[in-house]
Parts: structure tokens; C-alpha cells; sequence
């Protein structure tokens, strides 16, 4: 919710081409691909790895690359909290004014 309130305000406020916008919109459709590749593994639309344990790891570096993404995001975002950049002080509030 956080990463769609983010895109959607720096799309709005005429930062939407920046790099921490870019990184929000990979963030996000990431974390959406891990939730339909789940589904369609809890289905069967596509098929499980033959050995349970190459499941599991194949499941959490899936889970793993989009929590990276997010974290990388939101460190980057943060070390903005005392700039005196204005673009880096708008993302930072944008940022802020995203959360749920």
C-alpha cells in the first residue's frame, strides 16, 4: 500500500521520473510478481520444483529480493530526513505522507 501511495504522489507532484519513484514502481510490481507466482504455484498453474527444499529456497529468495527492495528504498528515503536538497526534502515527505 505504501509503495502504490508513493508512486501515485510523486506522479502527482512532478517527481514521478525520479530515481526513488522508479525504484518504488520496481519495488512494487516485484512484490505483486511474488504474489502471483504464490498463486500460481497454489494452483498448479505452474509447476513446484521437483525437491521441497529447492521450493523453499527458490520461495524465499523470492521473498528476500522484494523485502531487499523495499528496505533499500525506504534507507535511501530516510538518509533524506536532514538534507537541504528541496527534491530529496519533497521525496522524504512524500515518503512519509505514504505511509498506512
Amino acid at each position: 500500500a505504501r509503495l502504490q501511495a508513493f508512486c501515485e504522489k510523486t506522479g502527482a507532484e512532478g517527481v514521478g521520473q525520479s530515481y526513488e519513484s522508479a525504484q518504488a514502481q520496481l519495488a512494487l510490481e516485484y512484490m505483486l510478481t511474488v504474489r502471483q507466482r504464490a498463486g500460481l504455484l497454489e494452483t498448479g498453474k505452474i509447476a513446484k520444483l521437483a525437491a521441497e527444499e529447492s521450493q523453499a529456497a527458490a520461495d524465499k529468495t523470492y521473498r528476500d529480493t522484494a523485502i531487499r527492495l523495499y528496505q533499500g528504498l525506504n534507507q535511501v528515503i530516510t538518509s533524506y530526513a536532514n538534507s537541504l536538497d528541496p527534491r530529496q526534502k519533497k521525496i522524504y515527505t512524500l515518503w512519509n505522507e505514504s505511509q498506512p
